[in-house]
């Protein structure tokens, strides 16, 4: 079901008093000022803003431990960092709200790039975990 809202937008709404949400509206809007940069105000005096700023920054922290070996891999070429870099990713299957959002978007960019060329594909990883954590830690910082 969907309502006007008064500045025009449309809400989804669960089916009756006791359905569920269809989305969190608290991560909805941080996730809106981490692409958009939009000043969204709703939702930021909640329990759930507040795991979602946390979970956001602490994926962004576990971004930077990606990072690290494959830069290792990219100076030093040792080929051990990969397997660290592979073990930290799938590490992150297990994470739940917004995080969980965040490991999704990042193996998406990350299947999307080939890896023909070790040493380019490895680049590429690392620049794009490199984008999103700036992205989340931009976003958070405004809130």
């Amino acid at each position: 079901m969907t309502r006007l809202e008064k500045d025009g937008d449309y809400a989804l709404e669960g089916p009756g008093a006791r359905g569920r949400p269809y989305f969190n509206s608290a991560f909805s809007c941080l996730t809106l000022r981490v692409f958009e940069e939009n000043h969204c105000s709703e939702a930021t005096e909640t329990a759930d803003w507040d795991l979602g700023l946390a979970q956001s920054v602490e994926f962004a922290d576990k971004l930077a431990a990606l990072i690290y070996p494959l830069e290792d891999f990219l100076e030093n070429g040792d080929r051990e960092k990969i397997l660290v870099f592979e073990r930290r990713k799938r590490e992150l299957a297990g994470l739940e709200g917004i995080a969980a959002f965040w490991s999704a978007l990042l193996n998406i960019r990350l299947n999307s790039i080939p890896l023909v060329n070790v040493q380019a594909g490895v680049a590429a990883s690392a620049d794009a975990c490199r984008r999103m954590q700036e992205m989340i830690l931009r976003g958070t910082a405004e809130a």
